[in-house]
């Protein structure tokens, strides 16, 4: 299963939870941890 989220400063992200909507998560959880497989980052908006 894929997940995409937001980092937002921290080692937490933002992501979507079918259950409960938007939740903020540690990425140094024994969870994320371990699931954790790489990031990207946007330097620029395409015009």
């Amino acid at each position: 299963m894929n997940h995409v989220g937001v980092y937002v400063g921290g080692d937490r992200f933002a992501h979507a939870s079918s259950s409960t909507g938007v939740v903020y998560a540690d990425l140094n959880s024994r969870y994320y941890s371990r699931a954790y497989r790489g990031a990207r980052r946007i330097l620029t908006y395409p015009e």
